[in-house]
């Protein structure tokens, strides 16, 4: 019996730090953009990704587009997709 409860003791002990998540505040915006892709099911990421992004000035906003030619009235947005290297945004 006192074998049975070291283990429980041990099990008890290991299960919550395998269940902690990141502290997504700490995390920069290109950790928080890796980190939700791979836990698309994570909302809390998300919307922190969100937020961080709209605070950390990444955010183009702009009109809907009726067709390619619109994105030549929108430079900043090429600028960016441009500058990132692989069309991301």
């Amino acid at each position: 019996m006192k074998m049975r409860s070291r283990w429980y003791g041990a099990i008890a002990f290991v299960l919550p730090l395998l269940n902690m998540k990141p502290n997504f505040n700490e995390m920069s915006l290109k950790e928080l953009r890796v980190y939700v892709l791979a836990h698309p099911d994570d909302n809390e990421a998300f919307y922190t990704y969100m937020d961080k992004s709209k605070t950390e000035r990444t955010w183009i906003t702009m009109p809907p587009l009726n067709s390619m030619d619109d994105f030549d009235n929108y430079p900043e947005f090429i600028e960016k997709i441009a500058k990132d290297g692989k069309g991301r945004v």
